[in-house]
């Protein structure tokens, strides 16, 4: 799913302290051109993204564009929901097909925005589940009240049960033998190993990816070794011990 994936490269950036601050159309990309089926799509433009210290939670430039920015934003006093508020704004025009808080100038744009008040108009949303709507609702709200990251992602529409390859058993066994010799090499060997990983078909690329998204089960873009365990227990046929994978994951 297109916005799942879009909010999984949100989670990870705000997982390492970095919020966003411009999420929009232009700034998402895609692996390859045609059908979406199968597609990825690619978090871009990192050019007015701010790194979050311990002690700075709260931002002040007013930065991003027009359509997308949050309220908050606009008062020069924001936190990273920013960025949830421009995913929210995001999903409305994918559903829907047409751009939220349009005015004539910036100035009557960034009125409407502060105002908040929109609707779901029968021609866009006609056939849209209440539950995509109830996720724009809780993205499309004062600061206070957005969901998080996390609550986005665990939401009824967005959260759906991941499903295994059915070569998950060989992709696993090449997996954990892989991973086994990656960590006897020394860093000369793995530089070369990343170099090669680099040129790898979009295929190769792909079959790698989808095992990553199993895993990967709270989409913080890694995997954990609770993630990976979990993620071998009911599969057959893999040969990996626990000394095996406490050595992996050490």
């Amino acid at each position: 799913m297109l916005f799942r994936q879009i909010a999984s490269a949100i989670k990870y950036i705000h997982d390492k302290n970095i919020c966003h601050r411009d999420l929009k159309p232009d700034n998402i990309c895609f692996t390859h051109m045609g059908n979406m089926e199968g597609n990825t799509a690619k978090l871009i433009d990192f050019g007015l993204s701010k790194m979050m210290s311990y002690e700075e939670k709260i931002f002040s430039s007013l930065v991003g564009s027009p359509l997308f920015v949050a309220p908050e934003v606009l008062n020069q006093k924001y936190t990273k929901k920013c960025d949830i508020w421009s995913l929210g704004i995001i999903l409305f025009l994918l559903v829907g097909g047409y751009p939220l808080f349009i005015g004539i100038d910036n100035n009557q744009t960034n009125d409407k925005i502060a105002k908040m008040e929109y609707e779901f108009k029968e021609e866009g949303f006609k056939e849209a589940s209440e539950e995509v709507k109830d996720l724009i609702r809780h993205c499309l709200v004062r600061e206070e009240d957005r969901f998080s990251i996390e609550q986005v992602l665990e939401h009824k529409w967005i959260k759906k049960d991941k499903m295994l390859p059915k070569n998950i058993e060989s992709l696993f066994n090449k997996f954990e033998s892989n991973l086994r010799l990656y960590r006897k090499m020394d860093n000369f060997e793995k530089k070369i190993i990343m170099f090669i990983a680099t040129r790898l078909s979009e295929d190769e690329v792909k079959k790698l990816e989808n095992l990553f998204v199993v895993l990967d089960k709270d989409d913080n873009g890694t995997i954990s070794k609770e993630e990976f365990l979990k993620g071998i227990k009911n599969i057959k046929e893999i040969n990996i011990s626990n000394e095996d994978i406490d050595s992996i994951f050490n």
